[in-house]
């Protein structure tokens, strides 16, 4: 949570100063993202024979979707009338999960689970830097955007999920495993905008993030991706 406090200071600043150098100019906002995340996975050594090429289709056969959110603060400038530039301060969560597996046992148990499955959340301290360009200046403007995105590591939460006949278990842990501390995802987005008076304005966007870096080093690669509906009110300072 460091990263995410000393940004934030960083950005207050900015803000304060920006209302005596350029009011109107400069302008602040609140978004946040219903995500779909996913994975992609590849073997990262031709030597490592077969081992990893089956693993990786064991998990793409067992693993799926998960939802996560992206949510945060975000400070920018109006280069002129269609186009800004963008920095944000954002906390993620993201992963996978496996798909639901029943359980196979001779003889009924109800110390056994039907069903279970399990969920991977990763979370990061995000830090996006974007720029926009408006198509049109009606009322209700049309924009894209592209940009990277710099995520800080924070954890990885594990749930296990067990569906027993009368009830359902679950049971979380802190992983251990040595993620890389910091990735990069380049950004894309476009959307609408629409004016709430003369200060404020709601923005709308689909999103789509890729992970350009490697979750972990092993034979195994990991990118992590995710694709959200983005929905943020800004004012202008």
């Amino acid at each position: 949570m460091k990263y995410f406090s000393l940004s934030f200071f960083l950005l207050l600043n900015c803000a304060v100063h920006s209302q005596s150098n350029d009011q109107g100019k400069f302008y602040l906002g609140f978004s946040f993202s219903p995500n779909i995340c996913f994975r992609t996975l590849s073997n990262n050594h031709s030597d490592s024979g077969m081992f990893v090429d089956e693993l990786i289709k064991l998990r793409n056969s067992n693993e799926t979707l998960k939802t996560g959110y992206t949510t945060g603060l975000d400070f920018g400038y109006n280069l002129n009338s269609s186009m800004s530039i963008e920095l944000g301060m954002h906390y993620s969560n993201i992963g996978y999960q496996q798909k639901l597996t029943e359980a196979r046992v001779l003889a009924p148990d109800p110390s056994i689970p039907e069903k279970f499955k399990n969920k991977y959340h990763m979370h990061y301290i995000d830090i996006p830097l974007r720029f926009n360009y408006i198509f049109n200046e009606d009322k209700f403007q049309f924009f894209g955007s592209l940009g990277i995105t710099t995520h800080f590591f924070q954890k990885e939460m594990a749930v296990s999920v067990a569906y027993f006949k009368d009830r359902t278990e679950k049971n979380r842990r802190e992983t251990t495993y040595a993620y890389n501390t910091i990735n990069i995802s380049p950004t894309v987005s476009a959307g609408i905008i629409y004016p709430l008076g003369d200060r404020f304005k709601i923005r709308i966007e689909p999103t789509f993030r890729y992970g350009a870096l490697k979750i972990l080093n092993a034979p195994l690669v990991t990118h992590l991706y995710s694709f959200g509906i983005n929905t943020g009110i800004y004012c202008k300072l």
